[in-house]
């Protein structure tokens, strides 16, 4: 019989962030349950590929916090998992005067 210290249900980026975060850095035992065939699936797969914007986000609330620590852990997370990636910025464009 397997004991676990976790079980991660959802197979998304969030589930997998935290399963990551789980043995890796804390070093537990963890089982990820996934319903979908593939991990990643679902909302987790409509990416935009644009990692951890918080431009279109009010500052002060717990969103931009999050953006912002997440941006600022992606590069090392990405060099560490030989993860391709590069910075190519973004752009935002406002289609009337509410999207300023």
């Amino acid at each position: 019989r397997r004991t676990w210290d976790a079980v991660v249900v959802g197979g998304g980026v969030v589930g997998c962030a935290v399963l990551r975060e789980l043995t890796v850095r804390r070093g537990w035992r963890c089982l990820l349950v996934e319903r979908q065939p593939h991990l990643v699936a679902g909302a987790s797969a409509g990416n935009t590929g644009i990692a951890c914007t918080a431009s279109d986000v009010a500052t002060g609330t717990v969103e931009h916090a999050c953006l912002s620590e997440g941006a600022r852990l992606n590069l090392p997370a990405w060099t560490e998992l030989n993860v391709p990636h590069r910075p190519t910025g973004s752009m935002y464009a406002a289609f009337d005067a509410d999207g300023l």
